[in-house]
């Protein structure tokens, strides 16, 4: 018989601890799907599942709020200034005006709303006044008669508080005392432009005006203290007529200022909305990854097993300096 020797007894492998050390080939492959370098860590399959989850839920967030709410629509503007003329007697002035102003055209379409509107104001109203009047270049509310008169020079003359507080006029009036009825605001309001009031300018000689020329609306309005012989008083001398005593529309030479504003409100498409979603994704992943793993890290949640580990302090500066680059070309 032989003699029985001593026999090695060895300890069967952890199969958990190998499973960790290194996952399956299945699992290593998600976790590369989601972030390679999860793999340094002793719990891969956990940060790639974790991480990987709250991206896909954000990023699904984001692709909702774009389909369902304006949040990340874009605005854009532009507005373009003209100088149009318009000739015409004093109604047909207000109704110029108030087509032009009220027609507020609206275009949609399937991920847009285009809006254009229109303002106007006043920068110059004149009148053609008869060469009888020529003596002091005044002109008093019933000097453009129809007729065979000359017509030498164009006057220019104030709108006048009444028609542009939108005030009727009394058609039966036999003076200039009563043409206008009081009532603000029963016709349509134009106001002079911004800055006109200042400067607006008109001709008128009075006993206590050497000079023709009258500047600036309080000036010309003062006018109304100063009587006249011909009128009630020479505020009536240089206001625009709306019709002359034989109750004829005068016409008016009206200039105004015509601001025309576009405005876009633009949407996204499904396919835009998917894409926008796929590249917020990317910073939102960052963004995770980084505060996550730190977290988990300090917790002793997860422990290092090789490579250089995750920094992303580098790329999070810069996507986040592409997010306000990108938020200041949406304004």
């Amino acid at each position: 018989m032989g003699t029985v020797g001593a026999m090695a007894i060895e300890t069967p492998p952890d199969n958990n601890a190998t499973a960790e050390e290194k996952p399956s080939r299945l699992v290593a492959k998600f976790v590369e799907v989601v972030d390679a370098r999860f793999l340094e860590y002793d719990k891969p399959l956990l940060l790639a599942v974790v991480i990987g989850g709250l991206t896909l839920l954000l990023g699904i967030i984001i692709l909702i709020l774009q389909l369902t709410t304006d949040v990340f629509n874009v605005d854009a503007k532009s507005t373009a200034i003209s100088y149009p003329q318009f000739y015409g007697s004093m109604d047909d002035q207000r109704r110029w005006y108030q087509q032009v102003t009220s027609n507020v055209q609206t275009d949609t379409e399937a991920h847009s709303e285009t809006t254009t509107t229109t303002e106007l104001c006043i920068t110059l109203i004149q009148v053609a006044v008869p060469d009888h009047d020529g003596k002091d270049k005044a002109m008093p509310f019933w000097s453009n008669v129809a007729g065979t008169l000359a017509v030498p020079y164009l006057e220019p003359c104030w709108p006048g508080d009444n028609f542009m507080n939108g005030q009727s006029i009394n058609p039966n009036s036999i003076s200039v005392d009563d043409v206008w009825n009081g009532d603000d605001g029963n016709q349509v309001s134009i106001s002079l432009c911004p800055g006109v009031y200042n400067t607006y300018s008109v001709s008128a000689q009075t006993p206590t005006h050497d000079k023709h020329t009258i500047v600036g609306g309080d000036a010309i309005k003062a006018l109304v203290n100063e009587p006249n012989l011909l009128s009630t008083n020479y505020l009536v001398e240089v206001t625009c007529p709306p019709f002359n005593y034989a109750k004829g529309a005068i016409p008016w030479i009206a200039e105004y200022k015509q601001t025309v504003t576009i405005k876009a409100n633009t949407g996204a498409s499904v396919g835009d909305a998917i894409g926008t979603a796929f590249a917020y994704a990317t910073y939102i992943q960052v963004f995770i990854t980084v505060v996550l793993v730190n977290a988990m890290l300090l917790g002793n949640c997860i422990k290092q097993t090789s490579g250089e580990g995750i920094d992303d302090s580098a790329e999070i500066a810069e996507k986040l300096a592409n997010m306000a680059q990108q938020a200041m070309d949406r304004r």
